[in-house]
């Protein structure tokens, strides 16, 4: 509802998701990172992955942050952003387990 306060729209958003303080620079470096993980072994090829193994690449390019190491070598992408990727992995498999993207739509 649209209602008129000294010229000014007013919307009634308070309650919503603030999608505007997403830095979505970061997402594109998640998606670079993702992508090259699709060409090395399979898109959502990490789904079947045990999470300590997950876990133990996150820590790996933790330790490399903190050592000041920005870029990983191999991939030549952030190591905040495979951080990112390995928790994002991580969330997925807390809520879904093993299960697929296409056999969770089909959940509902």
């Amino acid at each position: 509802m649209l209602e008129e306060k000294n010229n000014i729209g007013i919307k009634y958003d308070d309650d919503k998701e603030r999608y505007d303080l997403i830095v979505y620079e970061f997402i594109e470096q998640m998606a670079k990172v993702m992508t090259k993980g699709a060409y090395k072994y399979a898109p959502w090829n990490w789904i079947t992955l045990d999470k300590a193994r997950i876990v133990a690449a996150l820590q790996r390019h933790n330790a490399a942050y903190m050592m000041k190491e920005t870029i990983d070598m191999e991939s030549q992408c952030s190591h905040l952003a495979h951080i990112a990727c390995n928790a994002m992995m991580l969330y997925y498999k807390d809520l879904y387990g093993d299960i697929s993207p296409n056999e969770v739509q089909n959940l509902d």
